[in-house]
């Protein structure tokens, strides 16, 4: 478990944006029906992997979007797309993840330099996006210390990452669940 990257497990949806299409997809390659304010707010340049989410305790809200409930029915106020991977990238996950970190600080100065000048960048906000965060993980003491702060605060568990692998569609040693079963 040594140098592996720990993240929380978001308990949402899965979800791949495809920026050429402008759709989300579903593990499984079905189009996922998002309102067009959230559409718009996703980047034009690069392919992403992560978790549409709504929160913690709130997988149902999410699984709105699986079963396809009319938009309207959705708590849009609380979702966040938590974005973990770049799958089009050939790079290991280190190198991936920091391309994630250029593309997210891109989008805040972009907000940035909006609030300076007043510009709305034709009505883009990116406040749908969130960068999922780590913890490199030290020892077994730190992992469930880690474990139980997520799991104390409503989270379902960890992800622990290899951050020297590639990209791999599907199940893979490369990352590894952790959590409490209740």
């Amino acid at each position: 478990m040594l140098c592996r990257w720990m993240f929380e497990k978001y308990d949402g949806v899965r979800g791949f944006w495809n920026p050429i299409k402008k759709a989300f997809y579903s593990r499984k390659g079905n189009i996922l029906a998002l309102p067009p304010q959230v559409i718009e707010a996703m980047p034009t340049n690069v392919f992403l992997d992560g978790e549409l989410w709504f929160g913690r305790d709130n997988f149902q809200e999410a699984m709105k979007i699986v079963y396809r409930k009319d938009e309207s029915q959705i708590d849009w106020g609380k979702f966040k797309y938590v974005v973990y991977d770049i799958p089009t990238s050939k790079a290991t996950y280190a190198e991936r993840y920091a391309q994630l970190c250029i593309v997210s600080t891109f989008f805040l100065m972009i907000q940035f330099c909006d609030i300076l000048t007043g510009n709305e960048l034709e009505g883009k906000d990116y406040k749908y996006l969130l960068i999922a965060r780590y913890e490199i993980c030290k020892d077994s003491n730190h992992l469930e210390r880690f474990l139980q702060d997520i799991i104390d605060n409503g989270g379902e568990g960890i992800i622990l990452r290899d951050p020297r692998t590639p990209f791999e569609s599907g199940r893979s040693n490369a990352y590894l669940k952790h959590k409490v079963e209740k």
